[in-house]
């Protein structure tokens, strides 16, 4: 968080150009004062709504990397799944003669390693991507309460 603002005031007022900027930057550092001066409700409702889209991109902006490796993973282990495979069948046209439970170990061992590999981060990122999303959806809810109590505040200031 920036503390660039702590314990300073923030001027807003509706005749400037970065208002939403300077609105998310109040918002964003809990120390600023915000003192409004001639908004209007729809001035208003533009200010929350751009800091709650740069706030809910900030949120989850990471979740699609958990998405994605709870996707991928498994389906790598599939992949070592059937190397292993085909390195257990070229085993099997090399040897002459009867073929040893042995022989085959090997590459059954690493397909089998590989699938519970893949489906173990498989599945644990895809518990911490259902976690974090509910987590952040909550997050967002109470955001948009705050920022309605906040707006009723400068509104009742006038």
């Amino acid at each position: 968080m920036s503390k660039r603002l702590e314990g300073k005031q923030a001027l807003i007022t509706a005749a400037g150009q970065g208002i939403g900027r300077a609105t998310a930057i109040a918002f964003h550092n809990e120390g600023a004062k915000v003192y409004a001066t001639d908004i209007n409700d729809k001035t208003l409702k533009t200010l929350k709504e751009e800091y709650s889209e740069i706030e809910i991109y900030n949120l989850e902006k990471n979740l699609s990397l958990l998405a994605t490796i709870s996707g991928a993973a498994p389906m790598m282990g599939f992949l070592g799944t059937v190397t292993g495979m085909i390195q257990a069948f070229i085993s099997i046209a090399q040897e002459e003669g009867a073929v040893s439970p042995k022989l085959l170990s090997s590459g059954i061992y690493e397909a089998m390693i590989t699938t519970a590999a893949g489906l173990f981060v498989g599945i644990v990122a895809y518990l911490a991507y259902n976690y974090l999303f509910s987590k952040i959806k909550k997050l967002i809810h109470r955001m948009k309460y705050s920022t309605i109590e906040f707006i009723e505040t400068l509104q009742s200031k006038r």
